[in-house]
């Protein structure tokens, strides 16, 4: 399933990234080639559209992920 509203930090700078779940306890999320992340952002735009629910279809809070 595609997780919508991922954001990832590349060098500084915050942009889209695409994100799906490939199993019952991780999500991928796709960088462009030869770069890497600081930081993963869920949900952090103006009016999120939630797209990740745990089994009982309650909505994924907000998060932030280092990855250093």
């Amino acid at each position: 399933k595609q997780i919508n509203d991922i954001a990832i930090k590349v060098d500084g700078k915050y942009q889209w990234a695409k994100a799906t779940i490939t199993d019952a306890h991780t999500l991928t999320v796709e960088l462009p080639q030869g770069t890497t992340t600081t930081t993963i952002l869920y949900c952090w735009d103006d009016y999120p559209t939630p797209s990740l629910y745990n089994t009982d279809g309650i909505p994924a809070p907000q998060f932030e992920i280092s990855t250093k």
